[in-house]
Formats: structure tokens, C-alpha cells, sequence
């Protein structure tokens, strides 16, 4: 079966999810069938529901992405104007790690909230894949919850574009840019939930790169290809329950090693948390 080219007509993914952000990709002729790039499975019109990874790797789309020229004017701003996420990181460790950061990581300013942020997901190509646009509170860093929106987004709705395929990749996976296989080898990767704990822990612990892969769920193979030969520490949040990202990523972790790739899951949070660090659901960032 062939995805359909316009996403909009399905209002929702079969996962519950609104489909707002076109991540949901329904097949031709259906709006409750597709290939969901949020929660990484593929909904069968016999109601089956493939969650191999290995299958789902076999569904190609040929990624959409945002023209460079759009990052650069984001980047120059965040270097003269400095966002609410970069206020606290400047308020907490100084001018100097702000702007290391923000050079890092490519951070950019956006328009979409006074004080908001992009965090754009270049891949190892530098090709920019698309950026999440967040907004933080400058004094405590916590983000506003339902301040976030996507910079494909933004372009669709202003029909700046007609239309979209997004296929994120790690935040942060551009720093493997230019790397020989050599060099990758011996390289110490780090993941996180978060693009803020990747950028805190970048500051904490620069000998180790720093990525996140943007959900609970967000350990897709896909993202992960370009680091198939590097030594790969996940760092899960805390939390308990159906969903505990130890257990759940933990899992993913045997997946991946069963595929050859070298990964192992951190249990440095859950043999060090209290039971308000595991229910406030902390994550490693917390801790520095």
C-alpha cells in the first residue's frame, strides 16, 4: 500500500494522539491506517499493529526538509537576543556555557512566543530535518507544557508550504558531522529524553556527547543508524508504573544490541532517587 500525500485528512493517530502535527501518516484511502512517526508503529487495515522495528525500518519515506537558510536566521538571532532557555542557562552557569551551548547545539530564537526557542534536529549530514520550537520559564527553566509547536508546522499552517514529511532525527546528532568510522568507534554517546538535559549534561559532562531523542518513546532505529559503531549510553527519566522509562527503555536497549548496536541503560537515577524524585519524574539534569 502507498502513504497518502495529504495528511491532514486524518484528524487523529490511531494511538489517540492528535494529528496536528502531521506525524501521522495514513495509507491511500484511509485516515485511520498508516504509519505513526510519534509512537513508531504502523496500523494494519486487518487491525494488526506492526511494532517490529526491524519491519517498520522497511517504510520508507523520503524525508521533507527545512531550508538552511532558516536555521542560520534563527541561530544569529539567539546569539544577539538571548531566549528564555538561554537566560537560565546563562543565570545558572555563567555567559561563557551559555553561549557554548547555543553554538553547540544550534539553538535559535522563534517568533512563535516572546522568549521561545528552537531546538533544530540536524542530522550527521547536516541537513536540517525540522526544529522544536519550546518556551521556558527564564528564572526556574521548567518549560510551559502547552507552549510547543514544530517549525514545519508553523510553515504549514502560514502556506509557506504545502506539505510536509517529517522524519526526525536525535537532537544533537549533528556533532558526529564530518567523524570516520574510527573515530565513531571509539566515540561515547549519551541519550536523553530532553534536548534541555542533553544541553544541561553537555555542560556537566563535555567528554561525552550528548543527544536526546525528543520522547519516552523516542528510541526509534531510524535515529539511530549513523551510530550504529559508537558506544551508546541511554539515560532514562524516572518514573514507575506501565510505562517506567527504566523498564521500558531497557527493553529497547536488548533490541537494539540484538542488532548489532552497542548499548547499555544507566541505572544511575533509579539506584539514587527518592520516591518524590521517582514520582516528580526527574530526569538526570535534575540532579546538577
Amino acid at each position: 500500500m502507498k502513504f497518502s500525500k495529504n495528511r491532514k485528512e486524518a484528524k487523529t493517530c490511531p494511538c489517540g494522539k492528535s494529528n496536528k502535527d502531521l506525524k501521522f501518516a495514513p495509507y491511500e484511502g484511509f485516515s485511520k491506517y498508516g504509519y505513526c512517526h510519534s509512537c513508531g508503529k504502523t496500523f494494519q487495515p486487518d487491525n494488526s499493529v506492526i511494532i517490529d522495528t526491524r519491519k517498520l525500518e522497511k517504510i520508507h519515506l523520503k524525508p521533507s526538509l527545512i531550508k538552511s537558510s532558516l536555521l542560520d536566521i534563527s541561530i544569529e538571532s539567539a546569539k544577539k537576543n538571548s531566549n528564555n532557555f538561554l537566560s537560565y542557562i546563562k543565570e545558572k552557569y555563567g555567559a561563557e556555557k551559555s553561549e557554548y551551548i547555543q553554538k553547540k547545539f544550534l539553538i535559535g530564537n522563534s517568533s512563535r512566543w516572546p522568549g521561545s526557542c528552537v531546538f533544530w534536529q540536524v542530522d550527521e549530514k547536516m541537513k536540517v530535518r525540522s526544529g522544536k520550537v519550546l518556551l521556558y520559564d527564564p528564572v526556574t527553566g521548567k518549560r510551559y507544557k502547552r507552549k510547543n509547536d514544530w517549525i514545519h508546522s508553523i510553515l504549514l499552517r502560514k502556506n509557506i508550504i504545502s506539505e510536509f514529511k517529517l522524519k526526525q532525527c536525535l537532537f544533537g546528532l549533528h556533532q558526529i558531522h564530518n567523524m570516520s568510522l574510527k573515530q565513531l568507534s571509539n566515540t561515547r554517546v549519551a541519550v536523553v529524553e530532553s534536548a534541555k538535559s542533553a544541553c544541561v549534561m553537555t555542560i556537566v559532562c563535555p567528554s561525552i556527547i550528548w543527544m536526546s531523542c525528543e520522547s519516552l518513546h523516542g528510541l526509534q532505529l531510524n535515529k539511530f543508524q549513523a551510530l550504529k559503531s559508537c558506544n551508546i549510553v541511554f539515560y532514562p527519566d524516572l518514573g514507575k508504573g506501565k510505562n517506567d522509562p527504566f523498564e521500558l527503555w531497557s527493553n529497547r536497549s536488548l533490541q537494539f544490541n540484538k542488532l548489532g548496536y552497542k548499548t547499555r541503560v544507566s541505572d544511575l537515577l533509579v539506584n539514587n532517587a527518592t520516591i518524590d524524585q521517582i514520582n516528580e519524574k526527574q530526569d538526570i539534569a535534575d540532579f546538577f
